[in-house]
């Protein structure tokens, strides 16, 4: 699913996502501003066959929800996170 730079794509926009599609495995969410930790966290809580995750420019977006997404969506093979000034980590050092 490609969201990529919706301007009134918020939280809640993804956690209505996250809750209603389980079985989801690639999401493009780059460039969407108003994204926040609680956006991954709700994926990663409802949609654990994710593999893919475009978070590019994600500038609201810290280590903590990364971690989360990263440890319980088991499938996940690729996550992009360039231009995101909040993330001090890369995903693979939890």
């Amino acid at each position: 699913m490609v969201v990529a730079g919706c301007a009134n794509l918020t939280d809640a926009s993804i956690m209505a996502i996250a809750q209603n599609c389980e079985e989801l495995i690639e999401l493009d969410i780059s460039y969407t501003k108003n994204v926040t930790d609680a956006s991954l966290q709700a994926l990663a809580k409802h949609c654990r066959a994710l593999e893919k995750l475009n978070a590019e420019g994600c500038s609201n977006l810290t280590d903590t929800a990364l971690k989360a997404v990263v440890r319980d969506c088991p499938r996940i093979d690729r996550v992009l996170v360039c231009d995101c000034p909040s993330l001090t980590l890369p995903p693979a050092m939890e």
